[in-house]
């Protein structure tokens, strides 16, 4: 299912989707027309929506080291990226306390 990765085609479907619904609204019928463009649309957008997330991943590594200077080690692109990861944390304390800036009696801050 190699082309459902291609944005074309998936663009292609979310238009044949919605006029397959709005076609199927002004004609009288069974509703299979309206159930089939409806569904028809949410598993486009879904698979839009992965492959944006999936994008968005592939190209962050590059654009990361570029903005904040770094290597590439993980933990060094990792701490501070969001809350969990936040680098007076307990995650952060446990996986990379070299880059742990929290106290350092073990008290952490929830």
């Amino acid at each position: 299912m190699e082309f459902l990765q291609d944005p074309n085609v998936l663009y292609l479907l979310l238009m044949a989707g919605l006029w397959i619904s709005a076609t199927g609204t002004y004609i009288p019928g069974t509703g299979l027309a309206e159930i089939g463009g409806a569904a028809l649309v949410v598993g486009t957008l879904f698979l839009l929506a992965q492959m944006a997330t999936t994008a968005y991943q592939a190209v962050w590594d590059d654009r990361w080291a570029s903005l904040k200077g770094t290597d590439r080690d993980p933990g060094r692109r990792t701490v501070d990226t969001c809350y969990a990861y936040r680098a007076d944390g307990p995650l952060v304390r446990e996986r990379y306390p070299d880059l742990y800036t929290g106290a350092k009696d073990g008290h952490v801050a929830e």
